[in-house]
């Protein structure tokens, strides 16, 4: 059927091009007795061209992100990622997650206990999420760089980010310390992730591993050790310059946090809906 779009339950093959492999598997599919089973015309590589070609178009992008977008900026340790996800909880699909889809925090050590994605997959989910909509009529992002781990931010979508307005989130050190433990700390492959990990980011800080930052893990200075990375190395090193944000809202609190966060938003949002019309 010429317009007939596949449905949910049905079965989607391709291989590399859409060849004769999977239309071969698809007659004795349908033989066995499954009758919706779809066959992907050019396969996986068609796929991935119609992806990039989305991506890189500023129209489509343009067409299918809200015109309003806003960025949750903040120093490490304040929770921005916690606070995008109760945000999402509290307003469904207002929010993308860049770092959850790049399996990466964007930072050095951004990688303990996760999987980073392949640039590959990560278009790929990036196109799904922006192709499932916005119903709040506005987007919530967490403030990144264009290069999330291994993922790059597409051009198109990365122009849109840059327009952001912001939200500064903040928090005192005890509970950026707090968290930055609970994060990379939370069972035993994180701590020995962490571990072979502290080297290099001791000789990229401090210009040599002298063992400190190891030690110090070893001999359960954990807190400590978040500390002086903190103050030492995140601090100087992402600090932003004249954030320029609509308002400061303190992360302490995860639960009011988020309920201010989309206050301000849905305030902002308003109002700048009625000046517009």
């Amino acid at each position: 059927q010429k317009d007939a779009i596949p449905q949910k339950g049905d079965l989607i093959l391709y291989c590399a091009r859409g060849g004769q492999r999977s239309q071969a598997v698809a007659g004795l599919l349908q033989r066995l007795g499954w009758e919706r089973v779809w066959v992907v015309q050019g396969g996986y590589k068609a796929i991935r061209r119609y992806v990039r070609t989305m991506l890189a178009d500023e129209a489509f992008v343009s067409k299918h992100m809200p015109e309003h977008l806003y960025m949750l900026s903040g120093m490490t340790g304040v929770g921005k990622t916690r606070i995008l996800n109760r945000v999402e909880a509290l307003r469904p699909d207002s929010t993308i997650d860049l770092e959850g889809m790049a399996g990466h925090r964007s930072s050095l050590l951004g990688h303990v206990g996760l999987k980073p994605s392949t640039q590959k997959t990560f278009e790929t989910n990036l196109l799904s999420r922006v192709l499932q909509g916005f119903p709040s009529g506005y987007l919530v992002v967490e403030s990144e760089s264009r290069k999330v781990g291994d993922s790059i931010i597409p051009d198109a979508v990365w122009k849109k980010i840059e327009k952001a307005t912001k939200i500064e989130l903040i928090a005192p050190l005890e509970v950026r310390v707090t968290r930055l433990c609970e994060e990379y700390l939370r069972d035993g492959v994180h701590r020995q992730e962490l571990e072979r990990a502290l080297p290099h980011l001791e000789r990229v800080a401090r210009g040599r591993d002298k063992g400190v930052f190891v030690r110090m893990l070893r001999e359960g200075e954990e807190r400590e050790l978040a500390a002086l990375l903190i103050e030492q190395w995140y601090d100087i090193r992402y600090r932003e310059k004249g954030s320029g944000s609509i308002v400061q809202i303190d992360t302490s609190d995860e639960v009011a946090c988020a309920r201010d966060v989309v206050k301000a938003i849905e305030k902002h949002f308003g109002a700048t809906e009625e000046t517009e019309n």
